[in-house]
This record gives C-alpha cells, structure tokens and sequence, in this order.
C-alpha cells in the first residue's frame, strides 16, 4: 500500500480510491491483490505505471480498465493490482522473531 500511495503521489495523482485487499497463500509465496480506481492525465497514468514497474517493488498491474472522464481530459482508470513475496520458512521467520 505504501509502494502504490508513494507512487501516485510522485506522479501528481490525487484522491486514488483504494478497496478492500485480499491475500492467497500457498507453501511458498504470498499474493497479494490490490484494486484502485483514479483519474488521470495520461501523462501521470503513464509514469505512475512505469515507477511501479521500474523500481525494486514487487507490484505488477493485473489488470487496466481505462475510461476518458465526461470532458475527455483525464482518464478514469480502475486497476488491479497484485504482489508476490516469498514465503519466510519456518527456520527463517523463528530468526526473525526472536
């Protein structure tokens, strides 16, 4: 969430609509999908989707509705979005802990 909050804000996008997170888990990864919904220049949707991809976060865009807003100036954008993490071993999250 941090990732996608400082990104926006980077990239001059205010008031970006976050709903509710979800997580799937299996042995060794963790997955975690995001949706947002924004409006836009395509100038700011642009870099904002490339910041998220250039740097060394895990967040990859999933899914991209895109709509041009009622005076054909910005673009209304709902966007999935999704991140994987290794899973820690039991071993390794023991060490963390303690």
């Amino acid at each position: 969430m941090r990732t996608i909050q400082s990104q926006s804000a980077a990239s001059g996008i205010s008031g970006v609509n976050y709903s509710r997170s979800t997580m799937l888990t299996n042995e060794f990864f963790v997955e975690q999908f995001q949706n947002i919904g924004l409006t836009a220049t395509d100038g700011q949707l642009v870099d904002f989707l490339y910041k998220l991809g250039s740097g060394s976060s895990m967040v990859r865009v999933l899914d991209l509705e895109l709509q041009p807003d009622n005076a054909r100036q910005h673009l209304n954008a709902n966007i999935r979005l999704v991140a994987n993490y290794q899973k820690k071993t039991g071993v390794a999250a023991a060490r963390h802990s303690g």
